[in-house]
């Protein structure tokens, strides 16, 4: 999570923008809610489960998280190959004239859940203690921002 650039960039956009430090800093509670309750999730998931109970699912999980991660890229990648030259995104000039609370909710629905699912999984698929989970969760979900 901490190597994923997507929300710091679009903090930086952000910044870049009317009011700019408004929208990000609600950019950013919206994408910390949901990270956190990924986070939440995972750990109540780890409570009460064996290694052997939780190394399966946590597989799957993984696997699915890492197919969408590559269909993703492929079709970034497709997109960029058929875009001509480099102009300025449209999208700038909405998000200028955007208020914070919609960018809040960009924040909820813009984080990299399948990097971060996958990441819970991992953590849930090692079975550490409570507490270790915990720290992992916090470090993996919020360390790209430090």
């Amino acid at each position: 999570m901490a190597l994923t650039p997507l929300c710091p960039l679009a903090v930086l956009v952000l910044l870049s923008l009317h009011n700019g430090a408004r929208k990000a800093w609600a950019f950013f509670l919206g994408e910390f809610v949901v990270l956190a309750a990924i986070g939440a999730l995972t750990v109540l998931l780890h409570v009460g489960t064996s290694q052997q109970s939780a190394s399966k699912p946590a597989s799957i999980v993984t696997l699915i998280a890492g197919i969408v991660l590559i269909a993703f890229g492929a079709s970034l990648v497709v997109r960029a190959r058929r875009s001509g030259g480099a102009k300025e995104p449209s999208f700038m000039a909405r998000l200028d004239r955007m208020e914070p609370w919609p960018v809040f909710v960009l924040g909820l629905f813009l984080p990299t859940y399948a990097i971060a699912v996958a990441a819970g999984a991992h953590i849930v698929g090692t079975h550490p203690g409570t507490a270790t989970a915990v720290a992992g969760m916090v470090g993996t979900s919020f360390g790209g921002w430090v």
